[in-house]
């Protein structure tokens, strides 16, 4: 039987394969064995998985898995993984320049901000004691009560070379051992660079009630070391702007007085003149 041409006889087999080297014959019907290093032919009965029995060939089956993929431990990243990373990235870097150069930013600007305030900060003036006159100033140390007026000229000088200075009313406090005797205000004035200003300040004190065991630490009678506090608001001003009002306090401690049932004669400052301490937070002891 010519088994060469399967269309010819009708035979829906294929040829039986030829024995070759290392391959045994086998008789109709049984397995073929593979030879040395040869893979395994379909035996008889069994369809060749290349073959149609109708005559057409299979179509080609599909190549594994990992046939183009030679290293199947490798993965390919999922699609936009890449781009995401980048924006992450990039995300992160720009938050973080961001932050620096807010700080940046603030740490210059509080740099200028105090070379400006060094260079162009306006000074506290001066103020002294120069002189004091009393009237029937006198303490009865039988009552405990203080009597008379006192009369307190006041130098003030503005050292500033830019800025002249707005005084608002300021308010005057007379104290003994810490203790406030009498009140007076002030009139409001202006002062110009580099100006000396004087003003009186006048206290009066009408049967003012001292406790007795204050006055115990008064050993005479011919005088006494009082304390003078004045406290108000004042600004500063140039050709082209005026500053905010700044909260200023006036400290003279250890004025000496001269003390009279009548009118004094002269001077009666015992303790010359005073300079006083400025400055907007003072702590007074």
């Amino acid at each position: 039987m010519d088994y060469t041409n399967n269309h010819a006889t009708g035979n829906p087999y294929p040829p039986p394969p030829q024995p070759g080297y290392g391959q045994p014959a086998g008789g109709y019907g049984q397995p073929m064995q593979p030879g040395y290093g040869q893979p395994m032919q379909p035996g008889y009965g069994q369809p060749h998985p290349g073959y149609d029995p109708n005559g057409y060939m299979y179509a080609a089956a599909a190549p594994p898995a990992n046939y183009y993929n030679h290293n199947p431990t490798y993965s390919y990243p999922p699609h936009g993984s890449a781009s995401n990373g980048h924006g992450r990235r990039f995300k992160t870097s720009f938050v973080g320049s961001f932050i620096v150069g807010i700080i940046i930013f603030g740490i210059l600007s509080c740099f200028i901000t105090l070379m400006i305030w060094l260079l162009y900060r306006p000074d506290w003036p001066e103020f002294h004691v120069d002189s004091a006159s009393a009237s029937g100033f006198n303490l009865d140390m039988a009552l405990s009560k203080l009597n008379g007026r006192l009369d307190v000229v006041f130098t003030v000088r503005n050292r500033d070379e830019r800025y002249s200075i707005l005084y608002e009313p300021l308010r005057t406090v007379m104290t003994y051992k810490h203790v406030p005797l009498t009140y007076t205000k002030t009139e409001a004035f202006d002062q110009d660079t580099k100006n000396e200003t004087k003003f009186p300040v006048n206290f009066v004190a009408s049967s003012v009630l001292i406790a007795p065991y204050i006055l115990r630490q008064q050993v005479t009678t011919d005088q006494i070391h009082l304390d003078l506090l004045a406290m108000g608001w004042i600004k500063y001003k140039s050709h082209s702007w005026t500053t905010r009002s700044y909260s200023m306090r006036v400290y003279c401690d250890d004025i000496v007085v001269r003390m009279s049932p009548n009118k004094t004669d002269g001077d009666a400052l015992l303790s010359g003149q005073k300079t006083c301490k400025v400055g907007s937070n003072l702590w007074i002891l």
